[in-house]
């Protein structure tokens, strides 16, 4: 959900830009899947809540990353994890709204109301692991990698671009400044046009009036996030006011003198918002990162002395334990904690997704984030900012060292009421493919897209009948008024209901304005078949 409001109040810090220009050539992007998903769930909400099959959730991402693919740069997957006990109040009350729109859908449905009830089933959807295993598994097989992060996206994400893993990060969500991140790409359109964030252009005593990152995630929480419901009556504009006309540095007293910086003296603040407020803060400074270069789990900012032990519980407990390993790669269910697969990235089939034009010889942060020989970049990432500056920004960061370790690999249980239900639905385990990455003379997108030939999910017919009518979703709508997404640039003319015949992969390449379908000929033209 984010800081409402708050990506307006970002716009002298964000620039329009064009990855398929050169200096994103050979980049690394941290996408959030988590908004991917969501958008790929909004296009077959009726049949998820229903738990009817289908694939179209998968589709969306797959689609999403060959246009990465395609302009040469190579994406890191990163997908939610344990839930976070600093949004357990926001998780409950997000479930029961699900399961109120869930019981509307189906009444409506029964009523007759197929529109009504696509509506409702639509603010029902819910990622499920079995969803995400689906995605993750189609991603591997592609040659992509996939990171699951301990509790929320959100802290991966921003670590990944800390850490010089990953040059920015795309997502729709603004609550990445608040972690600190560096570089954040919004609004990324199916033409490679974006919105990028640059940190160091985010003058916080120009825009807000205020001496420090501290003071700005303080107004950000005060007016209202995801770890803490803001108090009736105050956004932004209020908190904005608060925070910068204050001196005092102790958070306890300025939350206690709101009455009257506002001039409500019947505005009450209890003990536990504030209490709440500093879990909240905890969350966005500490909370719980992986380090796949390491191999180990960490707080995203190094902890000081004095930190409240008992508050820091919220923002995530390290787990030093084998499996943390296994949660980081996707083999574990994130909320049962079973072994649901045996990927092991020692004994993966690895392609970079990008070529170097330099040389022969793939550079280190090309390669897989999970080999002993990925290194960071040799050079600072720079970015031009176009049009509205031209101005290059330099990120330097010294060579992180990798540190040898041996990985234990668990033995995997075989769970029947975790895993076979979701193999059973998706995947066809007996048929697997050894895949060969012989080939030299393809293009990278031929070859990530052939490598996903041999899986049932994507291979299989989509489920849709006669009456799927989804024009209402953000990726399949040919409204004007809803081509935000990277994939929703439609054809007008193409207005027909989805069938089996007209999103064929051939007419899916068709549909893409301004795509060149010949990228797609060969063994990519198998996509979706």
């Amino acid at each position: 959900m984010g800081i409402e409001g708050l990506h307006p109040l970002l716009k002298s810090a964000i620039h329009r830009v064009n990855i398929k220009n050169a200096e994103f050539q050979e980049t690394t992007c941290a996408v959030d899947t988590s908004f991917l998903l969501h958008r790929g769930a909004y296009a077959c909400a009726g049949k998820l809540v229903q738990k009817e099959p289908t694939d179209r959730y998968v589709q969306y991402v797959v689609r999403f990353v060959e246009r990465l693919l395609e302009w040469n740069i190579k994406p890191i997957m990163v997908f939610d994890g344990s839930p976070l006990p600093a949004k357990r109040i926001t998780n409950i009350n997000r479930s029961d709204e699900r399961e109120r729109n869930r019981l509307r859908g189906q009444k409506a449905l029964a009523s007759g109301k197929t529109r009504e009830a696509e509506q409702f089933f639509q603010k029902a959807i819910e990622i499920t692991p079995d969803m995400v295993l689906n995605v993750i598994r189609t991603l591997r097989t592609m040659g992509i990698d996939v990171i699951v992060a301990p509790y929320e996206a959100d802290a991966q994400l921003a670590y990944l671009n800390r850490a010089k893993i990953a040059d920015y990060v795309i997502t729709e969500d603004s609550d990445l400044v608040l972690f600190g991140c560096h570089h954040i790409l919004f609004k990324l359109d199916d033409q490679g046009n974006g919105e990028l964030f640059e940190r160091e252009k985010f003058d916080l005593k120009k825009e807000f009036g205020l001496d420090s990152f501290e003071r700005f995630c303080w107004m950000c929480i005060l007016s209202g996030c995801d770890y803490l419901e803001n108090i009736t009556g105050i956004g932004l504009v209020k908190a904005k006011k608060v925070m910068s006309r204050t001196q005092i540095s102790n958070i306890d007293l300025i939350l206690k003198q709101l009455p009257q910086n506002l001039g409500k003296l019947n505005l009450r603040v209890t003990d536990d918002y504030i209490t709440g407020f500093k879990r909240a803060h905890l969350a966005f400074l500490h909370q719980i990162v992986y380090d796949p270069i390491q191999r180990i789990q960490m707080p995203l900012n190094p902890l000081p002395d004095d930190v409240d032990r008992e508050h820091l519980k919220y923002a995530g407990q390290l787990d030093e334990t084998p499996l943390a390993f296994q949660h980081a790669i996707g083999n574990l269910n994130v909320k049962t904690k079973c072994i649901v697969d045996k990927f092991n990235p020692s004994q993966w089939k690895y392609r970079s997704p990008v070529s170097s034009s330099s040389s022969s010889v793939i550079p280190g942060h090309l390669k897989s984030i999970w080999s002993k020989e990925y290194t960071s970049r040799s050079e600072p990432f720079s970015l031009t900012s176009t049009p509205m500056s031209r101005k290059k920004i330099s990120t330097p960061s010294p060579p992180r060292k990798v540190r040898s370790q041996k990985d234990s690999m668990p033995t995997a249980t075989s769970d029947a009421s975790t895993s076979a239900a979701i193999l059973n639905m998706y995947l066809s385990t007996s048929n697997e493919k050894n895949i060969d990455i012989t080939t030299k003379n393809s293009t990278s997108v031929e070859y990530h897209t052939s490598m996903i030939q041999s899986i049932d999910i994507v291979k299989r017919p989509l489920l849709f009948n006669q009456h799927d009518n989804d024009t209402c979703s953000r990726f399949f709508s040919s409204s004007v008024t809803t081509k935000t997404s990277i994939f929703d640039a439609i054809d007008e003319n193409e207005k027909s209901t989805p069938n089996q015949e007209n999103i064929s992969p051939i007419n899916i390449n068709k549909r893409f304005k301004g795509s060149n379908t010949n990228n797609y000929e060969g063994s990519s033209s198998q996509l979706l078949r």
